[in-house]
């Protein structure tokens, strides 16, 4: 399709032909338009991105359905501008911290901003994860958006002149792994996907505070010495034989009951019958991998399987519900794989993160579509959000067990110990799915395959966990401070 630029774009971007043909021609209709994306950024964010309907925006507007045709082709057109104009906001903050000469400083500023931000539109960044490789517009639009942050945020280290240099290339996987980190803690917080699986926290100041830190320690491996700052996360890698914390720490932190997802479970008698419905369900976690949840047809089903629509209605009542036993039998085995029983707590403390990380990347490397599915679902089926609930919480719990057990230093609240492996999980799981499930050439390029993305986050946990490098190689740059200063930025 052709795209021109024209002065009818409040923003100057190149559009295409039937973009602007749909842009207004008076002051009038601009500010109905304005109307509309307002409208919608309620609408998505009150009801989310696939629940939402151009008819409830347009009624929200209070905007006739035909002129709100007059202005977007549909509900994508109008998610992505008022998705681009939250964006824009945001964006003009960040640049106003232009003239911070600190590390620390822009990273608390930033931190506030972008709270603020998703907690605006936190269900408009659902949309992200709901994206599929045909949402072109959106896909392209997330993607365009985290290579600006991305290159605002390398732009300011440079100006900093940071020693070692980094390389826009080397900063690749830590830029990307630490953008993730804060989009995908604040949205998960503010969405309530963790309710329930550790200490919950609605402290912003520690938040922001404890996000702050940890990206800071993951750049330079050290602890911000900020005039009058006392930093919240302190733990330092252990150098005695004996673990400096007792277990009553992790207790308090996750000692919380989760209840187990029930499904409906088919049991056949024959063998025959198992076999088939062992077959439909492989094709279903195959069909997911290709098409994500919300577009699986059960022809789709049906292709991957090889068996026919009615074996398919006789073991389950509809797609849903054999989508929904699909993802919980396969969170099943994943959740005891990845509980303590399966630590070494006599490897080293970076193995001991290696290995953990090993267990949920290459679980969700080799099924794509299950990550996929589970994001759809999580906000609106209980049941997948209790199954991935129990898998992240025992996840959790195994990573805040080697942090303890590894370092020393202050005794970590409860609450700031949950919120820091949660953390670390959603950086895990954003940059799991900005890789395998709809990744862009910068990222292929730079983490070809699971083994090299497992090193990386590692090494950033080991980083963040203690503020010391992890020693080998695992594709990241070096720790950085400031040319002329002394290592504390």
């Amino acid at each position: 399709m052709q795209t021109r630029r024209t002065a009818g774009d409040p923003n100057g971007k190149s559009i295409s032909a039937d973009a602007a043909k749909r842009l207004p021609r008076t002051q009038k209709g601009w500010r109905t338009r304005e109307r509309l994306i307002t409208a919608a950024a309620a609408v998505i964010n009150a009801e989310g991105y696939q629940a939402s309907t151009v008819e409830n925006i347009a009624r929200k507007a209070e905007v006739p359905i035909g002129l709100y045709y007059r202005y977007f082709k549909d509900k994508t057109d109008i998610a992505f501008a008022a998705l681009g104009k939250a964006a824009e906001e945001y964006r003009g903050g960040v640049q106003s911290l232009a003239a911070q000469r600190s590390l620390f400083g822009r990273e608390m500023a930033v931190h506030e901003l972008l709270y603020e931000t998703l907690r605006d539109n936190f269900r408009m960044l659902s949309s992200y994860f709901s994206a599929r490789k045909e949402d072109g517009k959106l896909v392209a639009f997330f993607q365009e958006q985290t290579t600006q942050f991305m290159e605002d945020f390398y732009d300011f280290l440079t100006e900093l002149n940071v020693v070692p240099p980094i390389t826009r290339q080397g900063f690749e996987v830590l830029g990307r792994a630490l953008i993730g980190f804060s989009e995908n803690t604040l949205h998960r917080n503010f969405a309530g996907l963790d309710a329930g699986v550790a200490v919950p926290t609605q402290n912003r100041a520690m938040m922001v505070r404890i996000m702050s830190e940890l990206r800071y320690r993951a750049l330079t491996c050290a602890d911000p010495s900020a005039a009058g700052y006392t930093p919240v996360w302190t733990m330092r890698l252990r150098r005695g034989k004996r673990p400096a914390f007792a277990p009553l720490v992790l207790d308090r932190a996750f000692n919380i009951p989760i209840e187990a997802a029930s499904v409906a479970q088919p049991s056949p008698q024959r063998a025959d019958a198992r076999a088939t419905l062992a077959q439909i369900e492989a094709g279903t976690l195959d069909g997911l991998n290709i098409h994500g949840s919300a577009a699986l047809k059960l022809s789709d089903i049906e292709a991957e399987s090889g068996i026919t629509r009615g074996a398919i209605y006789y073991h389950f009542k509809n797609k849903d519900a054999l989508v929904r036993k699909v993802l919980v039998d396969w969170l099943s085995p994943l959740e005891g794989d990845l509980g303590d029983a399966h630590d070494n707590a006599d490897a080293a403390p970076y193995d001991r993160l290696h290995a953990a990380v090993k267990t949920f990347v290459e679980a969700f490397c080799n099924a794509p579509g299950a990550l996929r599915a589970i994001h759809e679902l999580e906000p609106v089926d209980p049941t997948v959000a209790v199954a991935y609930r129990r898998c992240r919480s025992v996840f959790a719990r195994r990573l805040a067990k080697i942090i303890l057990d590894c370092g020393e230093g202050p005794e970590p609240t409860a609450e700031a110990l949950g919120f820091v492996v949660h953390a670390m999980i959603a950086m895990i799981e954003r940059l799991a799915r900005d890789r395998f499930i709809i990744p862009d050439a910068a990222l292929q390029e730079a983490l070809p395959g699971a083994d090299e993305m497992i090193a990386a986050l590692a090494a950033i946990l080991h980083r963040m966990a203690w503020s010391v490098d992890a020693r080998g190689q695992h594709g990241l740059p070096a720790p950085v401070h400031q040319a002329g200063a002394a290592k504390s930025l």
